[in-house]
């Protein structure tokens, strides 16, 4: 093992295989523990850290220039916010008693939230 070298872990960043989703032509985000973590084309990096107790489920509206997250507070809000300038639009609650199970932009300006346990329910 010597002979090839020794890997040593030194610093790790938080994407874990969620979904990555395209905010504008050139960038794309991601939920990164408890940040929304933009990434444009060039590498350049820009970390939004949740107003809320991390984020569970990301949606985005790439047309309109905004993306919602849930965070994972006991009940769960939803907080929905413009990009570039990063500027909250809303913040929804009472959609859910533990959980968000998926957020969903529609084609034209509609956001659907669907709760997990004990629920499941739909709201628009």
């Amino acid at each position: 093992m010597e002979s090839i070298g020794s890997l040593v872990l030194s610093w790790a960043k938080g994407y874990d295989g969620n979904n990555t989703h395209f905010i504008d032509k050139s960038t794309i985000c991601f939920a990164c523990g408890h940040n929304v973590t933009f990434v444009k084309e060039n590498g350049e990096e820009m970390v939004f850290p949740s107003p809320g107790e991390g984020v569970g489920t990301l949606a985005v509206h790439s047309v309109n220039k905004v993306f919602a997250f849930s965070d994972l507070s006991l009940p769960p809000k939803v907080f929905v916010y413009s990009f570039p300038g990063l500027e909250q639009k809303a913040v929804l609650q009472g959609g859910a008693q533990l959980e968000y199970s998926a957020i969903a932009f529609s084609a034209s300006d509609y956001l659907a939230t669907v709760s997990g346990l004990p629920e499941f329910e739909l709201a628009v």
